[in-house]
């Protein structure tokens, strides 16, 4: 399973910056970048995503993640076996909800080592910089 987050621009992370998320499981991705109406705001998107992931983590049985400024919708729920993970066209295999949160902790990893911030005092860096910590606690 792989989370990966695709910046659309080049530089400094920008707090409001254009983007697109993929993830892929056994070879099948779910991809907002295949249209550009589905990309979003990806460090709100970002915070919008973990907190789901959180809540889950908590127990709650699904969430919706809508990309901000964006027609990218992707919902979690959590099956028998794991959790379902699909959007408008694609629904990928169930998986364990720890595999998922682990995926989006690596693609979290890799966008903030490719690039430096630009404002880390930003509230939305901020704020994901901290939902990230969270994530990190978990087991």
């Amino acid at each position: 399973m792989r989370f990966e987050v695709l910046r659309l621009a080049e530089g400094p992370l920008h707090p409001f910056e254009l983007g697109d998320f993929r993830l892929t499981v056994n070879g099948r991705s779910i991809d907002s970048s295949a249209s550009p109406r589905l990309a979003h705001m990806i460090h709100l998107s970002l915070c919008d995503l973990i907190e789901g992931l959180l809540r889950m983590a908590d127990g709650i049985d699904a969430f919706v993640l809508n990309g901000v400024d964006s027609s990218f919708r992707l919902d979690v729920r959590r099956r028998r076996y794991g959790v379902s993970v699909f959007d408008e066209k694609t629904r990928l295999d169930d998986t364990p909800l720890a595999s998922l949160i682990v995926a989006v902790r690596r693609g979290l990893e890799a966008h903030f080592r490719d690039a430096p911030i630009e404002d880390p005092e930003a509230p939305v860096i901020d704020e994901l910089l901290r939902l990230r910590q969270a994530l990190n606690r978990l087991d």
